[in-house]
């Protein structure tokens, strides 16, 4: 299940609550969250994810990412941006990772899965384009890239987000693994000719919510006319169901949920077949 919660509260409780009751009426065994807007490392421990959801989920793994690359994360609690991944059972986790970047764009957390098989579910948040607010997401990435730390390609944060992303997605591939991204793209996820659909094409990940519904899958913003947010998954992971769920007070965005299964038997001949088609083909495509 992934959801955009449009921020979660350290001093009060309600949209934990309205949280936990999404979870205890579709029981998922992962959440992914985009937009969390908390610095974690500036948070008092009986604050911490782990502790907030350990009411509903004792034996649950969490994981965060937020931007770091400011004096202000380093001492403020708020932070815009960020995502955020829980498993319902942390026996299960074997790995998790963030965005190297320290800019919070993505987490990630590896699943054992049945005959040595794994399941890499990944959480993103790619800002939307407001260069002119002063403490958005977009501008605090752009004045990153400005100073030149890391190796850049592009000062355009959105566009920086692909490549970034791109070279994430070929080290899950090289691992062999299943992949499950949940991202609020801030673009159309349904048009599959944009820099995003091309890389996630390249990848064979495939939205599952536009597969079942096509031209009408609706907006997953409130105020929105197209899908920004979407559930991609390795093409030859059979689904069980997927869809979106109505809007609520938890957010001005629609939760979206896909239901696979875990034995690794079910699709193992898909995977064979699979396998047998890309052998031959080539991944090396370039974001333009």
């Amino acid at each position: 299940l992934g959801v955009n919660i449009n921020g979660l509260s350290l001093n009060s409780q309600k949209k934990e609550k309205e949280l936990q009751t999404l979870v205890e009426d579709h029981r998922p065994d992962v959440v992914c969250l985009a937009e969390v807007n908390v610095a974690w490392q500036n948070v008092e421990p009986d604050k911490q994810l782990d502790v907030r959801v350990s009411a509903w989920w004792p034996d649950a793994f969490t994981a965060c990412a937020w931007y770091e690359g400011s004096p202000e994360a380093q001492t403020k609690q708020y932070q815009p941006g960020g995502v955020a991944i829980v498993v319902r059972q942390r026996d299960c986790v074997v790995d998790s990772g963030r965005d190297t970047r320290g800019l919070g764009r993505w987490v990630w957390v590896r699943i054992r899965q049945e005959n040595d098989r794994h399941l890499t579910v990944v959480s993103a948040y790619r800002p939307v384009h407001n260069p002119n607010a002063s403490f958005s997401v977009y501008s605090q990435q752009a004045e990153h890239f400005k100073n030149g730390s890391g190796n850049i390609q592009s000062q355009c944060p959105r566009q920086q987000f692909l490549i970034d992303l791109k070279s994430e997605l070929k080290k899950f591939r090289d691992c062999d693994d299943e992949v499950s991204l949940f991202i609020d793209a801030n673009g159309n996820v349904a048009n599959p000719k944009t820099d995003l659909g091309r890389i996630l094409k390249t990848y064979s990940l495939e939205e599952t919510t536009i597969r079942k519904f096509g031209a009408r899958s609706p907006p997953t913003h409130k105020r929105g006319s197209v899908p920004i947010d979407g559930l991609f998954l390795s093409n030859h992971v059979p689904v069980k169901k997927t869809g979106y769920l109505p809007f609520s007070d938890l957010s001005d965005h629609r939760p979206l949920f896909v239901d696979i299964s875990a034995k690794t038997n079910d699709w193992k001949i898909i995977r064979f077949l699979f396998d047998l088609t890309i052998k031959y083909m080539s991944f090396d495509l370039v974001v333009d």
